[in-house]
């Protein structure tokens, strides 16, 4: 019993973190870089191309990729659509 009261106490430590971490600029900094990389991803695998930075800084070329690559790209999307997925799950348990 008293591991549950442990663990349930460790839960909304967490969620209360995440609350406050959510009201942080650099939190929501972190999500606009998120939401930006999956819009990206997403430009990528429409136009079948993948950016990749050249020589000089802040210059990219598009690079044509193949079905493979296009999939192995979209499966990074959705990996950065779950790491931004589970801090809002986190703080909207804090509003039940």
């Amino acid at each position: 019993m008293a591991k549950d009261n442990e663990n349930a106490h460790l839960q909304e430590q967490i969620v209360a973190q995440w609350v406050a971490f959510s009201r942080t600029d650099a939190y929501k900094d972190w999500i606009l870089s998120m939401e930006e990389t999956m819009s990206m991803i997403q430009d990528n695998v429409d136009n079948m191309t993948e950016s990749r930075p050249t020589a000089v800084p802040g210059l990219q070329t598009k690079q044509p990729i193949d079905s493979e690559r296009a999939a192995l790209i979209n499966q990074r999307k959705m990996g950065i659509k779950y790491a931004i997925q589970y801090p809002q799950l986190r703080i909207e348990s804090s509003q039940e």
